[in-house]
């Protein structure tokens, strides 16, 4: 994955793999993994020119992964990809309930 800001790859690697890194990869991995999750989250809200749509972008580490919009009462959620940065719409409603009974049903088997 490669950030839309920086253009840095992310370091997702096992403890093998860290060992043939140079140390200031390692200390900038280690650092990173400082973070609490909610340190890496960011969400920005703001309304369309007009006033028409409300939006909320929602970042993790400064990707920006989904957008939350309301246009005309209708609330959709978007999912965006990288590198390519192509999106996915769905209805929030439906995302939501879905994610719910997903949820329920991970949690029953576990």
């Amino acid at each position: 994955m490669v950030s839309h800001e920086s253009k840095e790859p992310i370091i997702e690697l096992d403890i093998a793999q860290k060992a043939c890194l140079p140390l200031d990869k390692i200390i900038k991995w280690l650092e990173k993994a400082k973070k609490t999750l909610l340190e890496c989250f960011r969400i920005i809200t703001y309304n369309s020119p007009g006033e028409k749509d409300r939006i909320a972008e929602v970042y993790f580490d400064n990707f920006k992964f989904c957008e939350i919009y309301i246009n005309n009462n209708k609330k959709m959620l978007k999912f965006f990809t990288y590198p390519n940065k192509q999106n996915w719409k769905f209805d929030l409603d439906f995302v939501m309930y879905n994610f719910e009974r997903s949820k329920n049903r991970f949690l029953d088997i576990y």
